[in-house]
């Protein structure tokens, strides 16, 4: 099928038959992806929309597990934080049945990187965090430092009167003892 902006997307039964798995299976896998964060679209019946890039993440948790991974820890391998900004292309070259995800190094060579709006989203919270996170660290930074400036100019005030305070009253007993031993 492809949508208003042109993009295919396929159907439950259509990953079934193109990734050769059960319902239930297939349930499994979207369910692991899901409990990592990433959400698939659905349309207005709430059946999920598979994007090819959908369907390539879902081909490469199906061969993790066949290769003995857990579901979740593939899931997590595959949609944690670390990965959330890299898509999962795949080899297009090869046959379907001999289709696997191009590896990281793979795709720094070809100098594309697909995000979907989900990936582009985390990527631009997590730069928006990190500047919060060092504006805040330098407007501390400069609060403290105004703080212990204020602190020692009234520390130095103090210690000043209290110095004066001291010496006046030296002197009021010095001048009494002056004049009192005179009388």
């Amino acid at each position: 099928m492809k949508t208003a902006k042109g993009t295919s997307y396929y159907f439950t039964k259509d990953v079934l038959k193109k990734l050769n798995i059960t319902r239930n299976r297939l349930r499994g896998l979207t369910t692991a992806i899901e409990k990592q964060g990433r959400r698939f679209q659905r349309n207005k019946n709430n059946q999920r929309l598979f994007f090819e890039e959908d369907v390539q993440l879902l081909s490469a948790l199906q061969n993790e597990t066949r290769q003995g991974a857990l579901l979740e820890e593939a899931a997590d391998k595959l949609c944690g934080k670390k990965n959330k900004i890299a898509a999962l292309p795949m080899n297009t070259s090869a046959t379907p049945s001999d289709q696997v995800p191009i590896l990281p190094a793979q795709r720094l060579a070809a100098q594309t990187i697909a995000l979907t709006e989900e990936q582009f989203r985390l990527v631009v919270e997590q730069v928006a965090v990190s500047a919060a996170e060092k504006t805040a660290e330098h407007v501390i930074k400069k609060y403290d430092h105004e703080i212990e400036q204020i602190i020692e100019r009234r520390d130095r005030e103090l210690m000043n009167r209290l110095r004066e305070a001291s010496e006046r009253g030296n002197k009021k007993k010095w001048l009494f003892r002056v004049l009192g031993a005179a009388r």
